[in-house]
């Protein structure tokens, strides 16, 4: 079975790339967050250039963290928020917002637990 190995030599002990993936999981669930980060940085960025920085502010940038929260669970969600709105902040120049980034990063999980809650009580309530 193939795969990639990055051997790091870190005080004489050698670990796998594969050792610093706990959180992800795997690299596929790695890959396919860091896409949807970079999704949502695409959204954000056309979101902008289409409806301006005016009074009103239309965007989907959040659609894409939301959808790895439901997908991966709410430890993914909250990484590939927090990694979302760091890079963002790096790109356009701004300084991180704290409240704003503590918000999002706990948010997504929470909606994901949230809309699982709703939908386990509407299927109960069905039967």
């Amino acid at each position: 079975m193939g795969g990639i190995f990055i051997m790091m030599k870190s005080e004489s002990k050698t670990v796998k790339f594969t050792d610093e993936l706990k959180l992800f999981g795997n690299a596929k669930v790695l890959a396919v967050s860091g896409l949807l980060a970079a999704a949502s940085l695409v959204l954000a960025f056309l979101a902008k250039s289409i409806f301006g920085t005016g009074p009103l502010r239309l965007t989907f940038e959040n659609l894409p963290v939301f959808l790895a929260g439901f997908i991966f669970g709410p430890t993914v969600g909250a990484a590939t928020t927090l990694c979302a709105d760091l890079v963002s902040c790096i790109i356009t120049g701004m300084p991180p917002l704290p409240l704003v980034t503590l918000h999002f990063t706990v948010g997504v999980p929470v909606a994901p637990l949230l809309l699982h809650k709703v939908l386990r009580f509407l299927y109960a309530a069905v039967e």
